[in-house]
């Protein structure tokens, strides 16, 4: 190559083997510094930080320039991070990087859970077996057993071991080997329950002067908790089963073990990650009549031993496939995206239904399921046909979401149908609406007519004045809600309309507003909420799954597994059930405190249920709804970008 271009490509193939040479006299200078030789020519560079041969390729920026070699006299020495500098400064005291084995092994553990100076105390006074004095005390040996130490009794006079015994039994395992003891099992299992794992340990240990479980130990013991967790879980689905049969059967005494059930379910996705790169995703079914969970699915887009090996391996494929054919226990299950896996769920969930002898011919779900259109296009029961049954929260949030965009779209074309004032679309007339239309399904289950004029009436009384009033549809009588039939009923004359009213709304507001109601009034949507069913069980399971495995920091499959499977248990059977299985699934006995504490927290939930299911608790929350969306509107003029 001739030219300007030739001459371009020399010199950046000058400029490239100069920053090689000055890259390998950097190594050489560092190598004689290790060797202790100081004796270092003055035109080196001073190049910090530099890594060796043994790490990992350098990619070098030819376009960089830099900077020109500095004399130096000194040994140049590893820049310290802003924490460590930070930390270094603590009553003067140099920083320690490692802390010995030996050295852990001798630091006191007084402290710790077992407060071997307040057990001496047993056996103060008693005569040592080997010399007959009287000086026997009690000590903890350390033998890096995580929460676990070696007690031994001991003369001070002659040092005889007269005894010994570790503070903790072992799990009550068949296999041979390396049994766990109770208390690191518990410690773990604890730990995961309350959705804090190996670090919320890791601090209670810190607090406790108590020698930590180790990641990797601890990672074992997870995966010992989550198949137990599914053990359980798998028999409590036996139960549901067999409860729900149950049920059928009281119903129709022809129904036998081996009958086909059509089952109405409810049927919901959740993700481990707000937003659609969430790397895990769950999907339960729960039974409409008895509530109960009948199946669940996770599902997940991430195994961390495949990653590990793909960055180990990343220039040598062949050696990642054979080592892909002895990986066996992939952690992903799922390949796809992650918008996808709420289809994938409800795929798996009803195709093994017939396992159990159950079709879930109904499903309750949102009005945008793509789940539901999944399955029909599978047909995945032949020619049995599948129904879709409206979720009553999500048709009921429609017209709020359709109120609030109408509101808002006005502003843009002009016409003022929000804000504050008298006959306007305000924050608590649209919650209130919103509430008015769930009612009226909810409370004319069965009825698709009287349905379809009791979403009427709370139009048609919103939209009414003194000289057109509009209350037919209204429900008539003494107790009606509607002042204008209650004043009828009693030989009244009816208030006026400006008072009376508290989701007035203006004429040119309802002749905007009537649209709305047209499409979400319409008979074929009606008649898919026929059931007044919600996937408020599925949101309450979510909720209990998400506290046991916080969706703030990243985890393993296994932790969502099992937080899933111990959430589903708890949901269908109470604490007092789950923990007795579970602990005798894990070889654990359960003690009296366990069981007490767990049946105590099964009778706080029973009431707490009782209260919520009360028509008073309920009325107060609407109230306090409505009042939050009243005092919204209040100060919504009390802010603005740039306004102050």
């Amino acid at each position: 190559m001739s030219g300007r271009y030739g001459k371009t490509k020399r010199q950046f193939r000058s400029k490239l083997l100069s920053r090689r040479r000055q890259l390998s006299l950097a190594r050489l200078v560092i190598r004689k510094k290790q060797e202790g030789d100081d004796e270092v020519s003055a035109d080196a560079p001073a190049v910090a930080a530099v890594p060796g041969p043994s790490a990992d390729p350098i990619q070098l920026d030819v376009d960089s320039e830099l900077e020109p070699p500095q004399p130096s006299t000194s040994t140049a020495t590893t820049p310290i991070s802003a924490t460590k500098r930070k930390f270094g400064y603590r009553q003067g005291l140099p920083l320690r990087d490692h802390i010995s084995a030996a050295e852990q092994r001798q630091r006191p553990i007084e402290t710790s859970f077992v407060r071997c100076c307040m057990m001496s105390a047993l056996v103060r006074g008693l005569a040592c077996t080997e010399c007959s004095e009287p000086t026997l005390k009690i000590r903890a040996i350390d033998r890096r057993l995580g929460l676990v130490c070696l007690l031994e009794t001991y003369c001070t006079t002659c040092g005889a071991v007269l005894n010994s015994t570790l503070s903790s039994d072992r799990v009550e395992e068949e296999k041979a080997g390396n049994v766990p003891f109770v208390v690191v099992r518990q410690a773990v299992a604890a730990t995961m329950d309350m959705g804090v794992g190996h670090a919320g340990l890791v601090k209670l240990c810190r607090f406790m002067d108590m020698e930590p479980l180790q990641h990797k130990s601890y990672s074992r013991h997870v995966k010992a908790v989550t198949a137990a967790n599914m053990t359980v879980v798998s028999s409590l689905f036996d139960d549901a089963a067999k409860t729900v049969r149950q049920m059928y059967r009281e119903r129709d005494p022809s129904i036998t073990d081996d009958s086909v059930l059509d089952l109405t379910v409810t049927f919901d996705g959740s993700w481990m990650k707000r937003g659609h790169n969430s790397l895990y995703g769950i999907g339960c079914v729960v039974d409409v009549e008895t509530g109960l969970v009948l199946d669940l699915a996770v599902l997940s887009l991430y195994c961390q031993r495949c990653a590990i090996a793909k960055s180990q391996c990343r220039r040598n494929r062949a050696k990642f496939n054979r080592w892909l054919d002895s990986h066996t226990e992939c952690n992903q299950n799922y390949r796809g995206t992650s918008g996808g896996m709420e289809v994938e769920a409800a795929e798996i969930l009803w195709n093994r239904s017939m396992e159990r002898g159950f079709r879930y011919t109904t499903m309750v779900s949102d009005g945008d399921s793509k789940s539901f259109k999944h399955l029909t296009n599978l047909r995945v029961y032949g020619d049995v046909e599948l129904h879709k049954e409206e979720c009553v929260n999500h048709v009921a949030k429609r017209l709020g979401t359709a109120l609030r965009k109408l509101a808002a779209s006005g502003k843009k074309s002009g016409v003022t149908l929000g804000g504050r004032g008298f006959g306007r679309l305000t924050g608590n007339t649209m919650s209130k609406l919103e509430e008015y239309y769930y009612l009226a399904v909810r409370g004319n289950t069965g009825k698709l007519n009287k349905m379809h004029d009791a979403v009427w009436a709370s139009f048609d009384h919103a939209s009414s004045t003194d000289e057109k009033p509009q209350h037919d549809r209204c429900p008539v009588g003494a107790d009606s809600w509607c002042f204008y039939q209650k004043a009828l009923a009693t030989g009244q004359k009816p208030g006026p309309h400006r008072v009376n009213v508290h989701t007035a709304l203006s004429a040119e507001v309802a002749s905007h507003v009537k649209d709305v109601y047209t499409r979400l009034s319409d008979k074929s949507l009606l008649e898919r909420c026929l059931q007044g069913k919600t996937q408020n069980p599925n949101e309450s399971l979510h909720s209990k799954i998400w506290a046991k495995c916080p969706k703030a920091g990243f985890v393993g499959l296994q932790r969502v597994l099992s937080a899933t499977c111990a959430a589903v248990a708890e949901f269908n059977s109470g604490v007092e059930v789950t923990m007795r299985r579970l602990c005798g699934t894990m070889g654990i006995t359960s003690g009296e405190r366990l069981i007490a504490s767990a049946e105590k927290a099964d009778r706080k939930r029973v009431r707490e249920a009782e209260r919520q299911a009360e028509a008073s608790t309920k009325t107060a929350q609407r109230a306090r709804r409505f009042t939050r969306a009243a005092e919204a509107d209040a100060s919504a003029s009390d802010y603005a970008a740039g306004g102050f």
